[in-house]
């Protein structure tokens, strides 16, 4: 038996700590083999309904406005409903404009779900979205991110980006609050 070093934690062993690196491994490969629409209706709306999301729909279509996923959340301190819009992309985002996985893409969908109406299916009238989640199935790559914010804050729309999240943090939220996802 080797001796326990600093870096590696009581319990653990290199043979652990590569096994593990490897279950990540296998999950990004299986998320990122996803075509979009698996990645809405299997994924992502049980996903979102385990972290506590209320009604989540997918409203992909094409009047959708922008809005791939319509969810709520019910905000105690104020004692009403928020409304949220997925969007949703496989694959990486960059900032080029001439790319077809640019954030102009994903920009002019994050404009429209916050700037056009949604008619509540449940509720049966309009309302308006608070905040975007978006979610990719690859990685935001240099600058996308920072064009984004930087557009969308001439608009004063930046603050209603709830969270973007690509694969560095999917995996990390489907194993905290989907975690029978992966079975």
């Amino acid at each position: 038996n080797a001796p326990r070093t600093i870096a590696q934690p009581l319990g653990t062993s290199k043979k652990k700590q590569k096994i593990k690196s490897m279950q990540l491994k296998k999950k990004i490969e299986l998320i990122q083999k996803m075509k979009e629409d698996e990645l809405r209706e299997k994924l992502l709306v049980p996903l979102f309904t385990k972290m506590g999301f209320i009604d989540p729909i997918i409203h992909h279509h094409n009047n959708e406005k922008g809005k791939d996923i319509v969810l709520k959340e019910y905000d105690s301190k104020f004692k009403k409903n928020q409304f949220l819009a997925v969007v949703v992309k496989t694959g990486n985002v960059n900032g080029s404009a001439s790319d077809s996985s640019n954030y102009f893409t994903l920009l002019n969908q994050v404009k429209q779900a916050l700037n056009e109406p949604y008619k509540h299916i449940y509720e049966l009238k309009e309302v308006i979205i608070d905040q975007v989640i978006i979610v990719i199935s690859g990685k935001f790559l240099p600058t996308s991110l920072e064009s984004i914010y930087g557009t969308l804050k001439k608009e004063g729309l930046d603050k209603a980006i709830r969270e973007p999240i690509d694969i560095n943090k999917l995996p990390g939220l489907i194993d905290e609050h989907f975690s029978e996802y992966w079975d």
